[in-house]
């Protein structure tokens, strides 16, 4: 497990820090500019919050969120301290199956016992690199959500999937975050369980979410759900977000 480093990267810095770490880990000069795993995984921030667009340059918020969106793919990782609680909360055994569907860089990965029985999907071949280099004997691959299958069930899926993204999937269209207990489901074993951050509104209206929330119920049960610091992606400058936690267990056929 690599540790949580005190370090803080101001946001002008990100992009610049970002290619440099994908120059040396491309050219394999990390020994030769003592760049060590441990640094990487510390300052290496994804593009969640690059985006370098001015709303004054669109018509409309919604023409400016669609291109954010767009650069961004709603990349925004999950914090290392709240990684490691969630994963603290489930206890993996070594003998479990775990799946990150929308990987990032990986950051649950570091808090769970063995390489080995970790699987990573990720579409961003950046991202894919950073996780290839930090947990080189995970079974990592690079790959539309849509089209993973791991040919595994697994016992655990932890995941923080893009937020607010449509995806059309056989000509319809579904919110990111729902789409991923749809595939969360698939791969799972019965039993299994799902750990999922999610927009704190998601879920929350039950008449405009009704068929989500219908779904997922039918698909899960909810074993406890509770909601993270407003400021957790303020290391990527988005300061106030609120979000949640859910823990769910995959229900069994009778």
């Amino acid at each position: 497990m690599y540790p949580i480093l005190n370090i803080t990267i101001p946001q002008e810095k990100r992009k610049e820090i970002n290619a440099k770490i994908l120059y040396v880990i491309d050219n394999n000069l990390t020994e030769k500019y003592n760049i060590t795993p441990e640094i990487v995984y510390n300052t290496y921030t994804g593009k969640g919050g690059l985006h370098e667009l001015s709303f004054n340059d669109y018509s409309s918020f919604y023409e400016y969120t669609k291109k954010k969106q767009s650069i961004e793919e709603g990349q925004f990782f999950t914090p290392h301290h709240i990684c490691k609680f969630i994963v603290d909360c489930i206890k993996p055994k070594e003998s479990d199956l775990i799946c990150d569907m929308t990987a990032g860089m990986g950051n649950f990965a570091n808090w769970l016992p063995i390489q080995e029985n970790v699987y990573l999907n990720e579409i961003d071949i950046s991202c894919v690199k950073i996780m290839k280099y930090l947990y080189p004997k995970a079974n990592i691959t690079a790959s539309d959500i849509r089209d993973y299958n791991p040919d595994v069930k697994m016992d655990i899926v932890f995941g923080n999937p893009p937020f607010g993204i449509d995806l059309i999937v056989e000509g319809n269209k579904f919110k990111f975050e729902y789409y991923y207990f749809l595939k969360a489901n698939e791969i799972l074993k019965e039993g299994g369980l799902l750990a999922i951050i999610v927009p704190n509104y998601f879920l929350e209206d039950e008449f405009s979410h009704k068929f989500y929330i219908e779904s997922i119920n039918n698909m899960f049960e909810l074993l406890v759900q509770f909601k993270l610091p407003k400021d957790i992606f303020s290391y990527v400058g988005v300061k106030n977000y609120e979000t949640k936690a859910m823990i769910l267990q995959k229900r069994i056929c009778f």
